[in-house]
C-alpha cells in the first residue's frame, strides 16, 4: 500500500492529465523560443519574421489558457478518485483487524485517517507528483530547445543538474520525520476535541464549560508546534535547492554571453539561454522537492499497513455452520486480565435452543464469557466450539452471521428507522413486518412522522432506552441470528419496558440465549431454561 498504487489504479485518469502536462510544457518551450527569435529578427529588422512569432505566441497563449482549465479539472476529478480508493482501502482494513485491535483507537483516530491524512496525502503527494511529472516535460522540452542554440551549454547543464539533485537529498530524513509527527499531531489533536466535544454535556452542568476551549487551544498548539518543525525542515531545502538554482542559471547565462561574444550564437541565443536556463534549473528544483515531499507520504501509508497484516489469514470456514446446531462450549477455558484472573479452566456447553441467565458478582467475568463467544476478546487457554466446530477453524465473519450481541445501549444511526432496523441489507417487507410485531415496535412507528422513513438522532437521543432496546431486538430477528448474547440490556429500563423485552426474548424460538444480569427476578428466572452463576473462575448451575 503506497501513493503509487493508486496512481497505477486510475491510470486513465492520470493518463489523461500528463498529456495536457505535454501540451503545457510545449507552450512553455514556445514561448521562449519565440521570445529568443523575435529579439534575433528585431535585430537584423526581419519584421515579417517578427510579425509571424507574434500570431504564434498568441495562438500559444489562447491553447495555454484551455489547456489551465481542462488540466485543472482533471486533476481534481483524478485526486478525488483515488482519494475514495485510499478510503476505502483503510476501511477495509480497518474491518478486516478485528474488535480488539479495531478498539486500540477511537473512532478520531480513524477519521483523522480519513480526512487529515487524505488532505496532507493530496498536498505533499498526488499534487506534487503531478507537478513533478509536468516540470520533468518542461524541462525535457527546454534542454532540447537550449542544446539546439550551442552544444557546450548541455555539458554544462548536465553537470550542473547532477549537482542539484543530491542538494534535498541531505533533507530527506528530517523530512520524513517531520512528516510523521504531523501526522500524529493531527491524529492526537482530533481525539483531544472529540473526547471533550464528546463531555459537554457532563462539564456544562458542572459550569466547566472552559475546559472544552482549553483542550481546543491545547490542540491548536499541539498542532503548531509540529507544522512549524514541519515548515522549518522544509523552508531549509527549499532555501538550499532555490540557491544551487539561481546559481546554476547565473553559470550558463555567463557561459551564452561568451558564446555570443565567441560569435557562435545569436543575440536571441543570451535571451534564450536566460530563459531556458530558468525554466530548466527552476523546474529541477521544484521538481526535486516535490518529489521529496511525495516521499514524506511513505510513513502515512506505512502507518495503515502496520495496522493490519498485508494478507488477511484465512480460516477453513464449515460449509455446515449455519446447519450446525446453535450451541456453545467453552473448554477448559482460561482468561486473565495482567494479574487477574477471571476465567480458570472454565467449561461448559450452552445447549441448542435453551435460555441460560447467567449471574455472579460484579468482575466475575460474565461479560468476559460473553465476549469470548462474540470474537471480542481474543482466547488465551482453552478452546471454543460452535456445535461440535472449533471456533479456530472458522472465519469470524462466519462466526458473526449466527450471533446477535446486544448491550446496554446499542448504537442507533443517524439514519432511517427502516436503515436502523434492516442496518441497510435488503429485506422482505414480510420478514420486517414480523420483526416488528415481535419486538413491540408498533407504537413507536405509529408515533413517527414518516413511519419507517423517519430519520432518528445518531445514539437514539430521540428515542427511549425500551426504544432502542427494541430496535437492537428486532434487527437480530430480521438477520436471523440464532445465538444471542444479551449484556444488562435491561438493567437501566423502567420496570415495564424491563418485563416487555425480556418476556419478548425469552419467547424467541430456536435461538440459543445467554443473558448476563445482577438483577434476576423470580418472574425471568421461571422463564428460564437454567440459571447460571459464575464464581471462583467457573460456571455452576443453580437450583
Amino acid at each position: 500500500m503506497d501513493i503509487w498504487k493508486y496512481i497505477r489504479k486510475e491510470w486513465r485518469l492520470n493518463s489523461a492529465v500528463f498529456f495536457f502536462d505535454i501540451i503545457g510544457a510545449t507552450c512553455t518551450t514556445l514561448f521562449g523560443l519565440g521570445s529568443a527569435d523575435i529579439l534575433t529578427e528585431i535585430v537584423q529588422l526581419d519584421f515579417t519574421a517578427v510579425f509571424f512569432w507574434v500570431l504564434v505566441l498568441a495562438g500559444v497563449s489562447l491553447l495555454w489558457a484551455v489547456e489551465i482549465f481542462l488540466h485543472q479539472k482533471l486533476l481534481t476529478s483524478s485526486i478525488q478518485k483515488m482519494d475514495a480508493d485510499i478510503r476505502h482501502d483503510i476501511t477495509a482494513r480497518l474491518m478486516d483487524s478485528g474488535y480488539a485491535k479495531f478498539h486500540q483507537h477511537n473512532s478520531s483516530v480513524y477519521v483523522s485517517w480519513l480526512t487529515n491524512d487524505i488532505n496532507t496525502i493530496n498536498e505533499d503527494g498526488f499534487e506534487c507528483i503531478e507537478l513533478a511529472m509536468a516540470q520533468a516535460v518542461t524541462i525535457t522540452m527546454s534542454i532540447a530547445t537550449i542544446v539546439s542554440f550551442h552544444y557546450s551549454l548541455i555539458i554544462t547543464i548536465i553537470i550542473l543538474l547532477i549537482i542539484m539533485y543530491f542538494v534535498p537529498k541531505l533533507f530527506s530524513k528530517i523530512m520524513n520525520q517531520t512528516s510523521l509527527a504531523a501526522s500524529k499531531s493531527a491524529e492526537t489533536a482530533t481525539k483531544k476535541i472529540s473526547d471533550f466535544f464528546s463531555g459537554f454535556d457532563d462539564l456544562l452542568v458542572m459550569n466547566l464549560k472552559r475546559q472544552i476551549i482549553k483542550a481546543v487551544n491545547q490542540s491548536s498548539s499541539l498542532l503548531q508546534k509540529s507544522k512549524e518543525k514541519q515548515a522549518t525542515a522544509s523552508g531549509a531545502m527549499l532555501a538550499a535547492a532555490n540557491l544551487s538554482s539561481l546559481l546554476s542559471q547565473t553559470i550558463v547565462i555567463g557561459q551564452a554571453c561568451l558564446l555570443y561574444v565567441a560569435k557562435l550564437i545569436p543575440i536571441g541565443g543570451i535571451s534564450a539561454a536566460r530563459y531556458f536556463a530558468a525554466t530548466i534549473f527552476a523546474n529541477t528544483t521544484g521538481m526535486l522537492a516535490n518529489l521529496m515531499d511525495a516521499k514524506m507520504t511513505a510513513p502515512i501509508f506505512e502507518k495503515y499497513v502496520s495496522f493490519a497484516p498485508k494478507n488477511y489469514p484465512q480460516k477453513q470456514s464449515s460449509v455446515q455452520l449455519a446447519k450446525a446446531a446453535p450451541q456453545i462450549t467453552l473448554d477448559a477455558v482460561t482468561f486473565c486480565y495482567h494479574t487477574k484472573t477471571v476465567l480458570k479452566n472454565c467449561s461448559f456447553t450452552f445447549t441448542a435452543a435453551k435460555k441460560y441467565l447467567l449471574t455472579g458478582d460484579s468482575g466475575t467475568g460474565k461479560t468476559t464469557i460473553l465476549d469470548l463467544i462474540a470474537l471480542k476478546r481474543i482466547l488465551q487457554q482453552g478452546n471454543l466450539f460452535f456445535g461440535h466446530i472449533n471456533y479456530s477453524a472458522l472465519a469470524p465473519a462466519d462466526i458473526y452471521e449466527q450471533i446477535m450481541y446486544i448491550r446496554q445501549k446499542p448504537h442507533i444511526f443517524n439514519e432511517t428507522l427502516r436503515f436502523n432496523l434492516t442496518l441497510g441489507m435488503p429485506m422482505t417487507d414480510e420478514k420486517l413486518k414480523n420483526a416488528i410485531k415481535a419486538s413491540g415496535l408498533e407504537s413507536l412507528i405509529a408515533q413517527l412522522p414518516n413511519g419507517l422513513n423517519t430519520y432518528l438522532k445518531e445514539n437514539g437521543e430521540n428515542l427511549s432506552g425500551g426504544q432502542v432496546q427494541r430496535i437492537a431486538l428486532a434487527r437480530g430477528l430480521v438477520q436471523e441470528k440464532r445465538i444471542w448474547l444479551v449484556d444488562e440490556a435491561t438493567s437501566y429500563l423502567d420496570l415495564a419496558a424491563r418485563q416487555d423485552i425480556e418476556d419478548r426474548l425469552m419467547s424467541l424460538k430456536k435461538i440459543t440465549l445467554i443473558m448476563v444480569s445482577h438483577n434476576i427476578s423470580q418472574r425471568l428466572q421461571k422463564q428460564a431454561d437454567k440459571v447460571i452463576r459464575l464464581v471462583n473462575g467457573r460456571l455452576i448451575q443453580t437450583d
